[in-house]
């Protein structure tokens, strides 16, 4: 769950993909639990759309929904 989030401000190392690209292979899912202010900029940040891993929002609420979907 995203709690005291730190690091949204852009650095030199924002243009480093590779651990998406040497990674996501590896990765089935990811969850992002966070508040509702937050889905679209952290769907962005998790790349959701280019990855092959499905990338799904759930609001705090909904915690154990996001541990479900997981598996």
């Amino acid at each position: 769950m995203v709690e005291e989030f730190q690091g949204w401000e852009r650095g030199a190392d924002w243009g480093d993909t590779s651990f998406l690209f040497d990674h996501d292979h590896q990765i089935e899912k990811i969850a992002i639990v966070a508040d509702s202010k937050w889905e679209t900029e952290t769907l962005i940040f998790a790349a959701a759309g280019i990855r092959k891993a499905p990338v799904k929002f759930f609001p705090p609420d909904q915690l154990a929904l996001a541990r479900t979907w997981l598996g």
